[in-house]
């Protein structure tokens, strides 16, 4: 995106502001009726005096304000996403096109950030937890429908890690969602929160959509109504991109900005120094700040000895004591970067690190309060084990990239001292077991399955191809026990029983097929005469030629083969 700039100018006795931009990537621009045009408003012939101010402003203007331009498209990853330009040169825009009028000119970065808290919590992550919803309920059921050798590919070692990923990545998923929608409806404006929401759960959904495309395998790449998958695939890179691209957020946005807005003393110091003449005030807040540290350090150490060491007892106080120690290590280490001044800015992969640090501590409580609203649910404790355990690693693993790579030499030594004095490596994932158990879970009906399902679209037709996957699963669960009850027992398959698992393989036989066309793209649009590119200059030249008038003229017929001199052999 290109600057938009705008000066303060009187025309015609009415005040008002000259803007010129060029916005190259807007959300919904090709379709809307109004757009918000945020620009960084001059005075400099201080027409404003004194009501309103310089700096980002935002105007309101209708489609067809005068200089407006709009319209133009992208074309985003073939998706049905509606993006595209906003241009001008200079375009009188009257002060009562501003939002909150000339007063509120020089408010406008305030205002994008309050719209972002809510929108950026809201929009993205319902897509993002959708997608991993879908992957749950319809990947899983096909993993279990979908055989290789007559077993089950949900069987599989290698399908079983993808499962328990997006078993575990959902069920993080899930619970950041409704726990950042649950501040929203209290009228809270998380921005920093939102900030993790936006990067954390588009990447995540990425990382599951990308395992639900390996379990799919063919029918995951076939494009066509019965691939749930593949169009979100291929659109996952706009989340990504969108309201903020993942990079910016997670290397500037979350750890930079947040820690302005959240340490309890770094703003204070800040405008101490830029009163330039408060040095009382600054030795105050410099003297709060150490206080907060030593505090910190005191909790870290502490933290380090008496956390839980058992799950034996109650999960949630096991896994609440790990966050507490994290969070306690993630203070210590933000007020120890501070010793960077201004270059900590900088230092964005740093900056990412910390992102990564906080965003899990987020994830980690919102999965404990969405495990407490949901105790007794079959299979939650060991979805919620898997979860936490994986993010208990990615936290201290983002803890360790602080204190190896840290650019002052001696602090990270210090933080390593503070945060892991009996030695790193402290938290090591889950195990090849609690996989194998996520897994299970979603490949067959259970408790957590529909926790994790609820929201999603299942059609009432019969012939969709996700309501036949639910349709089919438990069939296909009892069809396989009774197989297996059988051949243990050395008995053949009652009437019932064979009639049950006969209905089961067609149903699956149908549920596997992937969908194929006569023709697709130019091909659609050529004559009965076209013969693809490939089979020109063969001997099956004139046969193909033969078929496609045939078929144009609705009959079917036993065409020979021409003979030819080249053959052209698919591998």
């Amino acid at each position: 995106m290109t600057e938009a700039f705008g000066e303060v100018v009187e025309r015609d006795g009415e005040l008002g502001i000259i803007a010129s931009f060029n916005k190259r990537y807007i959300t919904l621009a090709p379709v809307a009726g109004v757009v918000g045009l945020a620009f960084n408003l001059k005075d400099p012939n201080g027409l404003l005096k004194g009501k309103g101010s310089e700096g980002i402003t935002i105007a309101l203007l209708e489609r067809d304000h005068p200089g407006l331009k709009m319209g133009r498209r992208h074309d985003p990853l073939v998706a049905a996403f509606m993006n595209g330009t906003v241009t001008g040169k200079d375009v009188f825009i009257p002060m009562k096109d501003l939002i909150g009028g000339q007063e509120r000119c020089g408010f406008g970065w305030n205002m994008l950030m309050d719209c972002l808290a809510e929108g950026r919590s809201v929009s993205l992550p319902a897509s993002a937890v959708g997608s991993a919803k879908l992957a749950v309920n319809a990947v899983g059921a096909y993993a279990r429908i979908r055989k290789q050798f007559r077993v089950p590919v949900a069987e599989m070692g290698g399908v079983q890690e993808a499962l328990g990923r997006i078993a575990s990545e959902a069920f993080i998923l899930t619970s950041a969602q409704l726990l950042i929608n649950s501040m929203l409806a209290q009228h809270e404006q998380p921005a920093v929160l939102s900030a993790v929401m936006k990067y954390q759960t588009t990447h995540r959904s990425r990382l599951v959509v990308n395992d639900a495309m390996d379990v799919l395998g063919g029918a995951g790449i076939c494009r066509g109504p019965n691939n749930n998958v593949g169009n979100g695939y291929m659109g996952l890179p706009i989340a990504i991109t969108v309201e903020g691209a993942n990079i910016l957020t997670r290397s500037m946005i979350t750890f930079g900005q947040g820690l302005n807005r959240a340490h309890p003393n770094l703003i204070d110091m800040v405008n101490a120094i830029e009163k330039g003449d408060d040095a009382k005030g600054f030795q105050k807040h410099v003297m709060a700040f150490m206080g907060h540290l030593s505090t910190n350090v005191m909790r870290s150490l502490g933290r380090s000895v008496v956390r839980p060491r058992s799950k034996s007892g109650d999960l949630s106080v096991y896994y609440e004591g790990q966050l507490g120690r994290l969070s306690s290590n993630f203070a210590v280490c933000a007020d120890l970067a501070l010793v960077l001044g201004g270059r900590l800015k900088f230092e964005e992969m740093l900056s990412g690190r910390f992102a990564d640090a906080l965003s899990t501590l987020y994830l980690g409580y919102a999965c404990l309060w969405f495990y407490n609203q949901n105790r007794g649910v079959q299979g939650i404790d060991e979805i919620m084990q898997l979860s936490m355990d994986n993010l208990l690693q990615e936290n201290e693993k983002a803890l360790n990239g602080i204190m190896n790579n840290f650019p002052m030499k001696g602090i990270g030594p210090i933080m390593n001292l503070v945060c892991f004095p009996t030695g790193k490596n402290v938290y090591k994932g889950p195990n090849d077991e609690m996989v194998k158990k996520a897994a299970q879970l979603i490949s067959n009906p259970s408790g957590i399955r529909d926790l994790l399902s609820q929201g999603i679209f299942i059609s009432n037709d019969p012939k969709d191809r996700i309501r036949m996957m639910n349709d089919c699963l438990p069939l296909s669960v009892e069809a396989d026990k009774i197989v297996a009850a059988a051949k243990k027992g050395k008995r053949p398959l009652t009437t019932v029983e064979q009639a049950l698992v006969d209905k089961v393989i067609k149903m699956a036989d149908e549920i596997i097929q992937v969908d194929v066309f006569d023709k697709i793209g130019i091909e659609k649009h050529e004559g009965p005469e076209y013969v693809r590119p490939a089979l020109r200059g063969t001997r099956f030249e004139q046969r193909e030629r033969d078929l496609q008038m045939t078929a144009a003229a609705g009959k079917k017929v036993a065409v020979p083969v021409a003979a030819a001199k080249t053959v052209k052999v698919a591998v």
